[in-house]
């Protein structure tokens, strides 16, 4: 009787002691950058870092996030799952293939192209949302995180 007692009391506390339904915390968007540029297209590449303070890991996934280059809409990405560690930080990597006309053709204003040929500075802006879920709990993470970068053709 006494066993059985410390059995469930051991169970119940196991169960009870983990965190199963909070959501890992979204930090920030890091390190946008340029992985290749060249007159036919911009690779670029980020990182969503995050950390999870739970017992167990869960699936993030990238939904309909949008690539504005200097306030133009130029391309969307959608992502694959991604297995969230538990207990951990983590990135969750996001690349995003771009057509170099693109990013000149959608450029009606003037300055924005002057500045953009001339000084090869862009603001990149990665708007959207990440999709967590785990044991049919599921939490969406506003993405709104600009960045400067200095794209050589």
């Amino acid at each position: 009787m006494v066993r059985n007692t410390l059995i469930f009391l051991l169970v119940c506390s196991s169960f009870l002691g983990c965190k199963i339904k909070e959501k890992p915390n979204f930090i920030r968007v890091d390190h946008i950058e340029v992985v290749e540029a060249n007159s036919k297209q911009v690779i670029l590449k980020a990182d969503a870092l995050f950390e999870n303070l739970n017992h167990v890991g869960g699936t993030l996934q990238g939904d309909s996030i949008k690539v504005n280059i200097n306030a133009i809409e130029v391309a969307h990405i959608n992502s694959t799952p991604f297995k969230v560690p538990a207990l951990d930080t983590f990135n969750v990597p996001f690349s995003v293939k771009i057509p170099t006309e693109k990013i000149y053709k959608n450029n009606n204003s003037l300055q924005t192209l002057i500045r953009g040929v001339f000084s090869k500075k862009f603001d990149v802006n990665f708007k959207g949302n990440i999709l967590y879920s785990n044991f049919g709990f599921t939490y969406t993470y506003p993405l709104d995180e600009t960045e400067t970068v200095k794209i050589k053709f």
